[in-house]
Parts: structure tokens; C-alpha cells; sequence
């Protein structure tokens, strides 16, 4: 398995330099030579991806071409901001159109529509989910309402936040990836 990362340059940063950072392959870090991020804008993060794809499909190409049997993608990504959403979708796209026979699955954050930080929100998510429809295999969501009402009322947290609701997301990534990182019968020759 891989990682690819793509992030904008101020946590970007942070990530490569954190302790967490000898996990991933530097090389598969992809960061916008911009210098920005999609300013929570579909379109935007569409664009960029659109014109820095070759940069980004090298990556993965490189990644795919040593493996001995590409199974398919893991995609996580948010739906409401403009990376996650508009980059997310170009590039689901692409991926399917440049591997139509590979599965691809996602783990897609919808956000907590309650107090919405971006105006444009509901757009970027009803652009995000029409690639999802027509591009994914399978889709998995993980709303960040539900999460947080999760860690609330279940494991007994007052107020909890972001940390808590990406511990949670984590946990539900490594539970239903553990197979396919664990050898078992269907590895057997």
C-alpha cells in the first residue's frame, strides 16, 4: 500500500516535520507550488488539480507500477472544503478513467451543516457527490455531526471537538482497512 498527500503548504509543513512524518514516503507528499490551498471553493480545488495532474498522477503511477497486484484506491477526503472536494473529485475521476477495472473506495467526511463556516458549503457538496456517484465503488461517510454526538453520548466526552472526532475517524479507517493490510487467505498462491 501506499499514501499519497496532498495538502496545501501551511499544514503541509507542520506534517512533514511532525514525528507522524516518517510514515509516509516524502516523495508521495504532494504539495501546490502556489503555495495555497482552494479557499473552500469546488472549482478552485477542481482547477488546481486539473492543471497539476501529470505531477500527481507520476506519484501514483511510480506507486502502482511496483506493486504486484493493484487491487484498487482508498480515497479520504472532505466534501465541503474546496482541496477535499474539488481536487477529490477531479482526481476520482481520473482515477477511474486511468484504472476502470480497479476498485475504488472513499472515506468521505461530510461536514457539520449546523453552523456553516463556508457559504458555498452546500455547492461544494452537491458537486462532490455527483462524482461520488458515478466514480466510486464504495463510498463510506463519515459525518462529523454524528461523530461528535457519537463521542458525546457513547464514550461519555463533554464538547467534543476535532481531536476527538478525528481519533474517532482514524479508528474506523484502521477497523475497516485492516484486512486488506493483513496477509490472509486470499494473499495465499
Amino acid at each position: 500500500f501506499f499514501f499519497l498527500m496532498i495538502r496545501r503548504p501551511p499544514r503541509s509543513t507542520q506534517s512533514r516535520s511532525s514525528a507522524a512524518s516518517d510514515v509516509y514516503k516524502r516523495q508521495n507528499m504532494y504539495i501546490s507550488k502556489e503555495g495555497t490551498g482552494a479557499g473552500n471553493n469546488w472549482v478552485q480545488g477542481y482547477a488546481q488539480c486539473e492543471q497539476n495532474y501529470e505531477e500527481i498522477i507520476k506519484i501514483i503511477d511510480r506507486e502502482a507500477d511496483q506493486l504486484e497486484n493493484l487491487e484498487g484506491f482508498i480515497m479520504i477526503h472532505s466534501i465541503s472544503g474546496g482541496t477535499g472536494s474539488g481536487l477529490g473529485s477531479y482526481l476520482l475521476e481520473k482515477l477511474k478513467d486511468r484504472f476502470p477495472k480497479k476498485l475504488i473506495q472513499t472515506y468521505s467526511i461530510f461536514p457539520n451543516l449546523d453552523p456553516q463556516d463556508v457559504v458555498v458549503q452546500p455547492y461544494n457538496n452537491l458537486l462532490t457527490l455527483k462524482r461520488l456517484t458515478l466514480n466510486a465503488d464504495s463510498v463510506v461517510v463519515l459525518d462529523n455531526k454524528a461523530l461528535s454526538k457519537f463521542a458525546a453520548d457513547k464514550l461519555n466526552i463533554p464538547n467534543p471537538g476535532i481531536v476527538q472526532t478525528n481519533q474517532l475517524t482514524g479508528t474506523i479507517l484502521c477497523d475497516s482497512t485492516h484486512p486488506l493490510r493483513s496477509v490472509s487467505y486470499t494473499h495465499l498462491r
